[in-house]
């Protein structure tokens, strides 16, 4: 039985969790799997993500050692970067140094 420790977890109409694999699960409030969306593999280390009302998810991705870090909005359907900002680490402006959360 292999068991997956969500990063994150939001309470709504879904639960919807973020797991290490690049994975947003989405459950109804039974439990029951209503879909999976795989993120892209340049989506390095997700830690946070928040469903748009498009249904859309904007996802904060990048810990420390990582050279990316941005925050982006992923396609629900076939889980691919519609817009991002970020890229390097740093403290400039358009850059991020380990985006944990984000509110919409």
């Amino acid at each position: 039985m292999l068991f997956f420790v969500p990063l994150f977890a939001k309470l709504s109409k879904y639960f919807s969790f973020l797991c290490p694999r690049r994975q947003i699960k989405e459950y109804n409030t039974e439990g029951e799997l209503l879909r999976e969306v795989e993120l892209p593999s340049d989506i390095l280390n997700p830690l946070h993500a928040v469903q748009l009302r498009s249904g859309e998810f904007v996802v904060c991705h990048g810990q420390l050692a990582d050279a990316v870090h941005r925050v982006c909005t992923v396609s629900a359907d076939s889980g691919q970067i519609v817009r991002s900002h970020g890229g390097q680490r740093g403290s400039d402006t358009g850059q991020y140094n380990g985006p944990i959360t984000e509110t919409v």
